[in-house]
């Protein structure tokens, strides 16, 4: 009789609850211990519950619930910053996935009970990219400390308005995506090849002005840059006060773009999302192909001065969000 053959996989993944946290004021922080041992593919954040209107607001603002999320910080060693951006610069970035995670707004702004929901999704490996595992976040050799440092904003940042809200019962979960690797002979598992780094950035732009001036980061690959616009005064999407883009390091302007042609461009290369409120992007390895590679993220030196260039016709708050590849080095 023939032995049994057993099914064996070379990779697995897990999905695992991390810890879940009440939240009963406003600016709460939390520095989450985030497993080590398995690579890990994606965190996951979310944010839910009621609070209750004692005072009314004027409005719900746009994409409300993302706001609560005033600034998230995945920190390794306790001194490598992975990501560190808000709530609405994450979302910008989830383009790469086959869709957007859903949100739940409050339903209005008067006295009384309200909900809200929102899902904040930090991929170390991109959902759209041909080997999305060669930026997974290998934590069994090296790492000791891996830690997502949470800083929640208050619940008036989701309305427009004086109005005052108190906590019901809101809560927070975070949770990972982790994906175990078999060993080699010599024991080890698979190193990455890059890694990925989210930054984020809020600029007022108190005039309107041709070429106005934001300083890119330097000595990395450029994936994405993405912007929300907002109204320098009411603080809500205005996608209308940009007229045109551009990038330029050094003498090589590398995006000239009208912002008209760029949001069509955008709705034609993510067809199966809505972007959010005021955003377009410029995206340097994706024009609608299937599979995103590495080698056309945007090589920036770190000698060469790299600016976003923005034509604005008045006062705005640019709400700038960058995915960039972080080359390694194999030993």
């Amino acid at each position: 009789m023939a032995g049994r053959k057993y099914v064996s996989s070379n990779q697995t993944r897990g999905y695992r609850l991390v810890n879940t946290y009440a939240i009963n004021q406003d600016n709460q922080q939390q520095v989450v211990d985030l497993p080590r041992g398995p690579h890990i593919e994606s965190c996951i954040i979310r944010v839910s519950g009621t609070i209750n209107v004692t005072t009314a607001f004027t409005a719900v603002r746009s994409n409300a619930a993302y706001r609560f999320l005033r600034r998230a910080d995945w920190v390794i060693n306790s001194n490598v910053t992975l990501d560190s951006v808000s709530g609405t610069q994450l979302a910008q970035q989830y383009v790469t996935r086959p869709a957007y995670p859903p949100i739940g707004n409050p339903s209005g702004a008067g006295i009384g009970a309200q909900t809200f929901s929102a899902v904040f999704i930090f991929d170390r490996a991109l959902m759209d990219m041909i080997r999305s595992k060669d930026s997974l976040l290998k934590t069994d050799v090296g790492v000791s400390n891996n830690q997502m440092r949470i800083q929640l904003g208050q619940l008036s940042d989701m309305f427009t308005g004086a109005g005052v809200a108190t906590y019901t019962a809101v809560t927070m979960s975070v949770s990972v995506v982790d994906y175990q690797e078999a060993r080699d002979a010599s024991g080890n598992t698979p190193s990455p090849m890059y890694y990925v780094k989210r930054n984020g950035l809020t600029i007022a732009l108190p005039a309107a002005g041709n070429g106005q001036q934001i300083k890119l980061n330097t000595g990395n690959r450029l994936r994405i840059a993405s912007l929300i616009v907002r109204d320098g005064v009411t603080q809500e999407p205005n996608l209308a006060l940009l007229q045109r883009i551009r990038i330029q390091r050094a003498g090589d302007t590398r995006v000239d773009f009208l912002v008209n042609e760029l949001v069509a461009l955008n709705q034609a290369t993510y067809t199966n999302q809505v972007l959010l409120q005021g955003q377009v992007l410029i995206d340097f390895a994706c024009n609608g192909q299937l599979g995103a590679k590495y080698s056309e993220f945007w090589p920036i030196p770190s000698s060469a001065d790299t600016y976003l260039l923005l034509d604005t016709t008045g006062s705005s708050i640019i709400e700038l969000s960058t995915l960039e590849g972080v080359d390694l080095v194999s030993k």
